[in-house]
């Protein structure tokens, strides 16, 4: 992330830095009272710089193409850390195994970053190349065969990586972070220059949107009716079909509006429930289709995430089951 992040920041004056210091010395806020009064939500400015670092672009060779992209954001560091984390555990296994060892398993040896890269393009192309279970892609039945992938590597070998792919050390996991950490880590290049962040419903709370506030973060997301601090005067309405209500705490907007169903959105830069014309016609009613502004920047914000959710269908976790399932073959 550190390898794409703007060279350019807003010039902050004397008081700004007071104001971040402050926020720094701000105590953990515990004390939750939605009102109706929206003094406290305001906008952040965006002064940053979209696109692709100047420097990313400086290092891309002449004609770059999709293969240099790739690597100018995942670096080889990367996977040195999943070969190495996978050779840990299969290690680790064998040693506690000892003589209970399976046939496949005595077949193990080191992995290396380029073949877990290798392992991952299989993956990838199996998407791509529908069959109804993995050892179809190495069949040499003429019917069905896929040579491609046998030449990648042998099908006991895939077998093995899908057994001991690790991407941590199982002795750190009570330090994996939370949802709220994820976020704050991934945007912290990105922080105090006024971006807008489209927030999936898991990770999304007040507290993690007071924390964006503390970095002039703009946030909006979808929550979860039950997500601790919410109004709780929420869970008591009930609204009718086209019906907003709007409640404030700690510069966060909370909308609440019904749908086929109660949609709740936080945001910290909406501040009161405006009904916006969204150019569409019912086709059954025949009438102007009206949502809440909040609801369309949302949904505007979201569109991007909704074109990724379509490209990972072609990857059913289902598949990933199989694959994480203990194997004594």
């Amino acid at each position: 992330m550190d390898s794409v992040r703007s060279e350019t920041s807003c010039e902050e004056g004397g008081e700004d830095e007071v104001e971040h210091q402050q926020l720094q010395k701000r105590k953990k806020v515990d004390c939750w009272k939605w009102c109706n009064s929206n003094a406290s939500v305001k906008k952040f400015d965006f002064c940053g710089v979209p696109g692709i670092n100047a420097r990313v672009l400086r290092n891309l060779p002449n004609n770059a193409n999709e293969r240099d992209f790739f690597y100018a954001f995942v670096k080889p560091d990367f996977w040195e850390s999943i070969s190495e984390e996978t050779n840990r555990f299969a290690e680790s296994f064998l040693n506690e195994t000892g003589s209970r060892k399976s046939n496949l398993t005595d077949e193990w040896f080191s992995t290396t970053a380029e073949e877990i890269q290798a392992y991952f393009a299989v993956c990838i192309l199996m998407a791509q190349v529908k069959k109804n279970k993995i050892h179809k892609y190495w069949s040499p039945r003429a019917v069905t065969e896929t040579p491609f992938f046998g030449r990648v590597m042998p099908y006991r070998r895939f077998l093995l990586l899908s057994k001991f792919l690790h991407f941590t050390d199982n002795a750190n996991l009570d330090e994996i972070p939370s949802s709220e950490a994820i976020v704050l880590q991934l945007m912290k290049p990105y922080f105090r220059l006024g971006y807008t962040l489209a927030v999936d419903n898991w990770y999304t709370s007040p507290a993690l949107f007071q924390k964006l506030i503390d970095e002039k973060t703009n946030a909006i997301s979808t929550v979860r009716q039950n997500r601790k601090n919410m109004p709780k005067d929420f869970q008591k309405m009930a609204l009718k079909k086209g019906e907003t209500k709007v409640m404030f705490c700690h510069g966060i907007a909370a909308f609440k509006w019904r749908d086929k169903k109660d949609v709740d959105v936080p945001s910290t830069y909406h501040k009161e429930v405006e009904i916006t014309d969204t150019g569409k016609i019912s086709a059954k009613t025949r009438e102007t289709v009206v949502k809440p502004a909040v609801i369309i920047a949302y949904n505007r914000q979201m569109n991007a995430v909704d074109r990724q959710d379509q490209q990972l269908a072609s990857f059913p976790r289902s598949q990933l089951l199989i694959l994480s399932a203990p194997l004594t073959i």
